[in-house]
Formats: C-alpha cells, sequence, structure tokens
C-alpha cells in the first residue's frame, strides 16, 4: 500500500550474512569539546550521521517478512567530540589506544507487508511525515523501539488506511518521568491524486499502562487524565502531475478558548507545507543499505526518486507545542547512550519532531540528482528560534492575548548547508564525499568536508 511505501515486499524465502567497512577521514573547524561540555541532540544526530568503520549483520526473508539486525563496532562518541571528530577509527582522541562505544545496536526489526496489511516490530528510525521531517515523529531521530501494524482495503478507486503506532522511550535511573510511551493511531484514505489523513497520538508519561492505551479504535482526546498528553494531527497530498506534489500537515495540541479561565492550557499549533517537483527523470540510484538512514520507515506519503528532484518544507511551531506547565513534565523523547570517555550514562533530551521544537519557524530546501551510478544532493536549513525555543516547561500565561504564535523575541537565526555525493566503485563499494557549513547568530561558523569509502562483504540476499 502507498502510505506505507518503505514496508518490504514479499521476496520468497532468503538469507544473507555481511559487514562493511567504512573509513572516514573529516576536516573541520568546529572545535573540540571539552570535559564539561554538555552533549545535546545535535551532537547526537551529527555522531549518528557519520558510519561506524566496521558493522555487520544478517538479513532473513520468509514470504511476506523480513527480518535485519545491524551490529556496529563504532567510535565512542564523547571521543569523536573531544578529538575533532577527524576520523570514525575506534581509537581514543590522541591515537594512543582503541575505545569504542558498546552501545546496542540502532537498526534491528522484524517488518512484512502482505495486500491489506503491514507490520513493523524492532528498533529503527520512523518518519510520519509527507516530506522531509515531521510535526509528529521525525525520522532525523536515530531510533525508536516500536510496534507499528496497519490495515488497507479498497475504496472506489482509491483505499481506506488505518495504522497504529506504540513507541517506548528509553528508562533512565533519574527522571521523574519514566515511563514514557507514544501511542498513535491514523485513518487516511488514499485516491491517485489525492490523499487526507486525521491522526491523534497519546504521549503517556510515569503512568502504569492499560489496556485503553493500545486499544487502537478508540479517540483518545478526554479519555485520559494526568500524566497524558493527546495531540490531533491532520495531514493531506495532491499530486497534480506525476511529477508534482504538494502536502502539508497541522497539529494541535490546546486550543483556549476566550471563555475559558486563566489557569487552562494555552493555545499550541504547528503547521507545516511544502512541494516536491521531478525536474528531470531518471532512475533510483541501486546500492546495498550501507548506512542507518537506509533501514528508516517512512509511514506516509509517496516521496519522488529518481531524476533531479527538488523539495522545499516549511514548518511553525507555535511557542506551547510539544510543551507542559511546570507542573508537569516536558513532551521530550530522550534516549540513553553510555560513553566509555567518561564511563557514565548521558541523558539525551530533544522532541519527536527533532530537529522541529517549540517557538520556532523552518525552512528547508533539497536538490537531488540520482542516476544509476551517482547520487548527488544540496540541502540548506533557516531557522529563526524563539527565546523560548530551548524549554521543556512553562508558567502557565496569566494573558490570553500573548503572541502565542511566536517565534518569542529575541529571535535567534541559524543556517545549515550541506553537499553530499555518492559514488559507486564496482558492485559492492561506494565512495562518499559531503561538505557542511553551520553559522548560528552571534557564533562561528562551522565548516566541516567529509571523504569516506564504504565496502561491502557478504554471502546470500545482503540488504
Amino acid at each position: 500500500m502507498s502510505a506505507a511505501p518503505s514496508f518490504a515486499q514479499g521476496n520468497g524465502l532468503g538469507a544473507g550474512l555481511w559487514f562493511d567497512i567504512a573509513p572516514l577521514a573529516t576536516l573541520s573547524s568546529r572545535i573540540a569539546y571539552t570535559d564539561s561540555d554538555a552533549v545535546g541532540i545535535d551532537e547526537l544526530a551529527r555522531y549518528f550521521s557519520r558510519p561506524a568503520i566496521l558493522s555487520g549483520g544478517f538479513s532473513l526473508a520468509a514470504g511476506p517478512f523480513n527480518a535485519v539486525m545491524v551490529l556496529e563496532l563504532q567510535q565512542d562518541m564523547g571521543e569523536m567530540l573531544k578529538g575533532g571528530e577527524i576520523t570514525n577509527l575506534i581509537v581514543n582522541r590522541d591515537f594512543t589506544g582503541i575505545i569504542f562505544s558498546n552501545n546496542y545496536p540502532n537498526a534491528g526489526y522484524l517488518e512484512g507487508k502482505g495486500d491489506w496489511w503491514r507490520a513493523s516490530l524492532g528498533r529503527r528510525a520512523i518518519n510520519l511525515g509527507r516530506g522531509m521531517g515531521s510535526l509528529l515523529l521525525s525520522g532525523d531521530n536515530p531510533r525508536y523501539d516500536h510496534a507499528t501494524a496497519g490495515l488497507s482495503a479498497s475504496l472506489g478507486k482509491g483505499s481506506l488506511d488505518y495504522d497504529f503506532l506504540a513507541v517506548s522511550v528509553p528508562r533512565t535511573s533519574d527522571a521523574a518521568d519514566d515511563g514514557k510511551h507514544l501511542f498513535y493511531h491514523r485513518l487516511g484514505i488514499e485516491f491517485p491524486a489525492f490523499s487526507l489523513g486525521f491522526a491523534e497520538y497519546n504521549l503517556s508519561t510515569g503512568v502504569d499502562l492499560d489496556f485503553q492505551d493500545f486499544a487502537p479504535f478508540l479517540v483518545y482526546h478526554h479519555l485520559f487524565a494526568d500524566g497524558s498528553n493527546v495531540m490531533f494531527h491532520l495531514d493531506g497530498e495532491w499530486r497534480p502531475a506525476p511529477v508534482f506534489r504538494l502536502y502539508g500537515e497541522t497539529l494541535m495540541d490546546d486550543f483556549q478558548l476566550g471563555s475559558e479561565g486563566t489557569g487552562s492550557n494555552p493555545s499550541a499549533f504547528g503547521f507545516s507545507a511544502g512541494m516536491q517537483w521531478k525536474i528531470l527523470d531518471g532512475r533510483r540510484m541501486e546500492r546495498p543499505k550501507h548506512f542507518r538512514n537506509d533501514f528508516r520507515l517512512a509511514m506516509v506519503g509517496k516521496p519522488l526518486e529518481g531524476g533531479l528532484v527538488l523539495t522545499l518544507d516549511g514548518y511553525w511551531a507555535s511557542t506551547y507545542l510539544y510543551r507542559r506547565s511546570a507542573s508537569s513534565s516536558g513532551q521530550a523523547y530522550y534516549t540513553r547512550y553510555f560513553m566509555q570517555t567518561d564511563s557514565a550514562w548521558h541523558t539525551i533530551d530533544s522532541w519527536f519532531a527533532y530537529p522541529l521544537g517549540p517557538d520556532r519557524i523552518v525552512a528547508r530546501a533539497k536538490l537531488g540528482y540520482d542516476f544509476p551510478g551517482l547520487a548527488l544532493s544540496g540541502e540548506a536549513r533557516l531557522s529563526f528560534l524563539g527565546n523560548e525555543s530551548g524549554q521543556w516547561t512553562y508558567t502557565t500565561p496569566a494573558d490570553h492575548e500573548i503572541d502565542w504564535l511566536g517565534p518569542q523575541e529575541p529571535i535567534t537565526t541559524r543556517w545549515d548547508a550541506a553537499l553530499r555525493a555518492e559514488i559507486i566503485i564496482g558492485r559492492r563499494s561506494l565512495a562518499t564525499v559531503s561538505a557542511s557549513l553551520e553559522k548560528a547568530e552571534g557564533e562561528d561558523p562551522a565548516i566541516s568536508l567529509s571523504f569516506g569509502f564504504v565496502r561491502r562483504f557478504g554471502v546470500g540476499a545482503t540488504p
């Protein structure tokens, strides 16, 4: 079904074992971290954008089901940050010893797809948006432990689709909001030129789960009490021609009426719109799945691929979106990551929609050109970050007339740009070149240039 384009296709029986070697060298003007620097989601995302020096795994295919597990021998994140990010070798920052990450794999799942059903269970990145990101659940986060299932049935010339998703957030040893789970269900209609979806998600925090959390056909709104935050989501897409698509999303958490008391939650909305245009036709470059993003699950939308494709996205998240009052926990996604550098667990906070968050406007553009032996892409992002863009809780405002749309002044501007090339060398080898620029208002720019090479060794049916 088109609503779940990345689910596995039935491919009979088969199995494969493989391992990849992927050395990487980087020149960067970014200042190396010190022992006192805090590690945040941007650093974690930058770390996961680099391939592991060695990775391997297995794949199993049986009828409509496919299982994949990837194990990585990867440089420790602390050594990467404190060593200036010059290589992905499993060495310490001064190259005097070996040190590597001992975290669990970032991709390992079972998925399946038939004519009327689809399912996925395990750990992988997930994207619920129609564009490059999502107001709900973004594939830019490194991984989600999840279970999802969906059904489809014919409806005239299209189909009626229903999907259910549950995500569990890792427990920590010192967080007051442990026991955090996200439940999502969506009803969608798909036609050749038009699609529309209605969804709710419930983020439960610090409460015991019961059967109604897992009931796929309940209406979440007002079903739960404390420890629960329910949001409503609407997405749509119009495809007037095979080479062009327009899409949009709206997310609502709270809507404060003028008749409500000042103690009620302030209005919180998110808006997103974008377009994709295949300027020149072509075929998508076929290569082994070397990188973590290759295993990403995209549940909604049908992106244009192959040839020369332009994508434009815009996001606006109001001041109070993703946040709750100071008496409740913030609506943040987090991951636990063990760093050998200081022999400690780190809890790294974000929002499910990373790199989107509250109180900000983000515009993104991407131009990609794929043909059989080469893939080129350029991406730029401009962000306007409000004064409350990094805060998870708020004090309930007393004034109904507050500018809840934001961003709140003072506003910080940030620019990000990246260029990337992938070149196939032989049947199982790939060369990569990338360059990036990051510049926040009032800070020095960080410029990076990376050169990589990937070689796969395997037997059987490898991804």
